[in-house]
């Protein structure tokens, strides 16, 4: 049994997830996916760059056939069929449409250049055509793919702020039944200004700064096309969050639907070497009410034992819980291991902490949140059961 503690360092009693099995590949996994009945997860083999299928009962492998004449490599995302016939895999310029029965190719498109399709993508829930985030620059955000017959077509526009276009980096899709979301942050330079000096005097120190603002936006896909509510998020260049010292920069963003709670995740971050660090108010996390746009919550940051790992994340469907994983921490023997950590999006509190070996990749979670997948460098893979 793997070691489970809360956030008082204690032994957690409360298990949210357990060890249901471990499962070792041949190859590297990244991108994992889970099909939308929880039976199956595909992956990206690495070095190979091949498509992969995983039975979890089983842990049988099989292989997507992409002929070398396809000349198809460097993939950047996949995505399943709300049925789980078709699997979906893009390299910015081509997509391909497999079916999950014969693993055979159905279906092959060239992306013109102002679709350059290098983004997350989800199929329409018939199946007959997918949405795919386009990189940024050419003023599509999100375009959508119909495979019969076969044209794309841009659905949402690059976004701005005011008068200023704002490109988004990165985003993620969201199925909810029926619907179909996506969310991103965008940010846009609105200032430049000189630093003072904390001092009493409040000189200036000669550093220049460039504010950005950074704003969140919630779209709706499906049934319609439509801007769901935007969180504009406060610029940490200066002070850091809250104070800390610590600067971060917003990653992605998730919406708890059954909670209407906006989550913001910050990968990325930096030391300020002009201001006292207190690292007790850093968070990676930063949580909104999406009525009053107010946050209610924030953690996850250098003064927690996850610190600056934290690299990935998934939020469960129905409850008020986002699971992360730490690539490194300090375990409850003392040794360097990597964590699974169970937060509670009201509070802001670690409801249960496991440890695994050092250096996880992904952290995904099953559509129907019964199933937690952890992927480890190496192709270890541990299917945690949600409890």
């Amino acid at each position: 049994m793997l070691p489970a503690w809360a956030d008082d360092g204690k032994m957690q009693t409360r298990e949210i997830i357990a060890l249901e099995k471990k499962l070792q590949l041949d190859v590297g996994a990244v991108e994992i996916e889970w099909s939308p009945d929880g039976r199956f997860f595909a992956f990206i083999g690495m070095p190979t760059g091949g498509v992969n299928i995983v039975e979890v009962a089983t842990g049988a492998v099989r292989h997507v056939e992409i002929p070398e004449s396809e000349q198809f490599r460097g993939i950047r995302s996949l995505a399943w069929s709300t049925d789980g016939s078709q699997l979906a895999a893009v390299n910015a310029r081509v997509l391909i449409i497999a079916s999950t029965r014969t693993l055979l190719i159905s279906q092959r498109v060239d992306a013109e250049p102002k679709y350059y399709m290098a983004g997350p993508m989800a199929f329409a829930n018939d199946g007959k055509s997918i949405f795919v985030q386009c990189v940024p620059g050419n003023g599509t955000l999100i375009a959508r793919v119909d495979l019969d017959p076969l044209k794309t077509t841009p659905v949402i526009p690059e976004l701005r702020v005011g008068d200023v276009s704002a490109q988004a980096v990165t985003g993620q899709f969201q199925r909810r039944q029926d619907d179909l979301d996506f969310a991103t942050i965008v940010g846009v330079l609105t200032d430049k200004k000189e630093l003072r000096s904390a001092d009493a005097k409040h000189e200036p120190t000669g550093i220049f700064l460039n504010d950005i603002q950074h704003r969140c936006y919630f779209l709706s896909l499906v049934p319609e096309v439509s801007e769901q509510f935007f969180i504009d998020l406060p610029d940490t260049s200066e002070a850091g969050v809250d104070g800390s010292g610590v600067q971060r920069y917003p990653d992605t963003c998730v919406l708890a639907p059954t909670h209407r709670l906006a989550v913001m995740f910050s990968r990325g971050y930096s030391i300020l070497p002009w201001i006292k660090i207190d690292e007790s108010k850093d968070s990676a996390f930063q949580v909104y009410d999406a009525q009053s746009r107010r946050r209610v919550a924030a953690f996850g940051g250098f003064g927690s034992p996850e610190t600056r790992w934290i690299t990935s994340y998934a939020i469960h469907p129905t409850k008020p819980w986002v699971f992360t994983i730490a690539r490194r921490a300090k375990g409850s023997v003392g040794r360097t291991v990597g964590l699974v950590t169970v937060w509670d999006i009201r509070t802001g509190l670690a409801l249960q902490r496991v440890e695994v070996p050092e250096g996880p990749i992904e952290v995904r979670l099953s559509p129907d949140g019964e199933r937690l997948l952890v992927n480890v460098s190496g192709g270890h893979l541990f299917v945690f059961k949600v409890n």
